[in-house]
């Protein structure tokens, strides 16, 4: 009984000593944050232009790739429309097929 009492100790103060850790860790990245937040600030600044002018160049490619994939949704709807249609104009085509075979008109004798 006194072993499980002293696991829990042992485990109470690794997850103490985690918890410390991580509190150590976390002020440190946010004392790194502040010191680069403003260059990160200059950096964004610096690259919106550049950032602006891909976007412009992109937009083409995307206003055509708007266009083929609106052009493939519709085409997929109509199919996932007219797919169950399927054994129906089938079987119209094989009733066609025996009435068709079935009226041949009698050769004409010579």
């Amino acid at each position: 009984m006194s072993g499980l009492l002293a696991l829990g100790g042992v485990v109470l103060v690794a997850l103490l000593a985690v918890g410390v850790l991580a509190l150590f860790l976390a002020v440190v990245k946010l004392v790194v944050l502040v010191v680069l937040l403003p260059i990160k600030l200059a950096l964004h600044l610096v690259l919106l232009p550049l950032r602006l002018l891909f976007g412009l160049l992109l937009l083409p490619l995307v206003a055509v790739g708007l266009v083929v994939g609106l052009l493939a949704a519709v085409l997929i709807g109509v199919i996932g429309l007219l797919l169950p249609l399927v054994p129906l104009v089938l079987l119209g085509a094989l009733v066609w097929w025996i009435v068709k075979l079935g009226s041949r008109p009698a050769p004409l004798a010579s």
